[in-house]
């Protein structure tokens, strides 16, 4: 519920403005209200703080939902503002996430590392695929996304992980990919547990293109990931 000054100014989440911020559009943010609102809840009292701006209806379940899966205080005073059908939905509800503060880029000498939240997965099952990017290139003539058929390729590498937790607590797990160091290329990681699967595009060394227009027609430049030529 916006404050009325703002009412007659409503952002459009929908609006591109890739050419000034190279970000695709927003579209819906209620995924992100979540995200800190989960975040927030841990800590605070109560939900109050944010009662002025969103429904009470739509804080309830995230305020117990945080203090469930983290394990704060009586679960059945939380188990109090949801009902029954939310509550059997959160324990059997699987969680493998990336967390936010993992590396977006790593450098051919860096450590590679993975922090994962993970709920209700008591078998976890790492996976580690390198990708060939020649022949992907070539045969795809597109970037490398973790859409990539992994159906028919081996694993370079996997393991495999047991958990004893509570099925409604969400713990934060740290995955190390020593074989990774010190080497360029494009990996996959595949996470599996309890159904559900979740990958990871890990590229280590990069090059890019810089193309510039003179008098004797177009030069190009190759810079690697350091921009150094």
């Amino acid at each position: 519920a916006a404050q009325p000054e703002f009412r007659s100014q409503p952002s459009n989440l929908s609006a591109d403005f890739r050419e000034v911020t190279l970000l695709p559009p927003v579209g819906g943010d209620e995924a992100l209200v979540r995200d800190y609102l989960l975040h927030f809840f841990v800590e605070d009292e109560s939900y109050e703080g944010f009662a002025p701006f969103i429904r009470d209806s739509f804080l309830k379940p995230i305020f117990a939902e945080a203090k469930l899966v983290n394990g704060v205080g009586d679960p059945g005073k939380w188990y109090s503002l949801i009902s029954p059908t939310a509550v059997q939905d959160l324990k059997e509800r699987v969680d493998i996430d990336f967390a936010k503060s993992n590396p977006e880029n790593f450098s051919p000498a860096d450590d590679v590392s993975l922090s994962v939240h993970l709920k209700n997965v008591s078998d976890l099952l790492v996976k580690v695929y390198e990708i060939n990017t020649e022949n992907y290139y070539l045969d795809r003539k597109r970037e490398i996304n973790t859409d990539l058929n992994l159906d028919g390729l081996i694993a370079n590498e996997e393991k495999s992980y047991q958990y004893d937790t509570d099925p409604i607590r969400r713990t934060s797990q740290t995955f190390a990919f020593d074989s990774l160091k010190g080497r360029r290329g494009v990996w996959v990681i595949e996470f599996i547990g309890n159904g559900m699967s979740s990958r990871a595009l890990i590229r280590k060394g990069n090059l890019q293109l810089l193309t510039r227009t003179t008098a004797a027609g177009a030069i190009a430049t190759v810079l690697d990931g350091n921009n150094q030529k």
